[in-house]
């Protein structure tokens, strides 16, 4: 039958390797880079983060807060957030960048602190 064909290309073209929690169907909204670093950027994030250390992503509070300032700042991306903070979490790249940008939010209010002192 022609529906069983459909599905056969259908997983070809998507490939067997990408997991279901990649791509949400409920929102069909991908999050792009630009959202996720807004999002690694929010001062929530940024705590959390900060608070994390070595962990980064792969902390449940972070993620935590990673959902809650995309429903603040991006609702319709919300559920797509849920699915993607998992995978962001297994990716070496984003989470170097995550790790980063806390390094740089703590040098930051460092220096913000020895600027008030003076």
């Amino acid at each position: 039958s022609d529906s069983d064909s459909d599905s056969d290309s259908d997983s070809a073209m998507f490939g067997s390797k990408k997991s279901a929690a990649a791509s949400s169907p409920s929102s069909g909204k991908q999050i792009s880079e630009e959202l996720q670093e807004t999002l690694l950027q929010d001062p929530r994030v940024q705590q959390s983060l900060v608070n994390a250390g070595e962990a980064a992503l792969k902390d449940p509070e972070v993620q935590r807060q990673i959902i809650e300032a995309c429903k603040d700042r991006f609702p319709e991306y919300a559920a797509e957030a849920k699915a993607q903070v998992k995978v962001w979490a297994n990716d070496p790249k984003v989470q170097a960048k995550a790790k980063s940008m806390a390094k740089a939010a703590v040098q930051f209010i460092g220096s913000a602190g020895e600027q008030i002192l003076k």
